[in-house]
């Protein structure tokens, strides 16, 4: 599984049910994609909603706010 995520061109991530724990997996693709290392986001539960255009984060937020009141990805 693993092999066949790090080899699709687009960004795969798994992120935890409880958004103050962040992110459990991003796949490598993400450093090609917008210049951030896997590692950057393991690290900073921010970075992802600091690098989303300011008109797509009320968007975002919402559909985020869902999935963890829904228990759904």
């Amino acid at each position: 599984y693993r092999t066949m995520v790090e080899h699709v061109p687009a960004v795969t991530y798994l992120a935890a049910a409880d958004p103050d724990q962040g992110f459990l997996y991003v796949s490598p693709q993400i450093q090609r994609l917008i210049g951030y290392r896997q590692d950057d986001f393991y690290g900073r539960r921010g970075l992802w909603w600091e690098r989303v255009h300011p008109e797509d984060l009320p968007r975002l937020h919402a559909a985020r706010q869902r999935s963890v009141e829904q228990g759904i990805p």
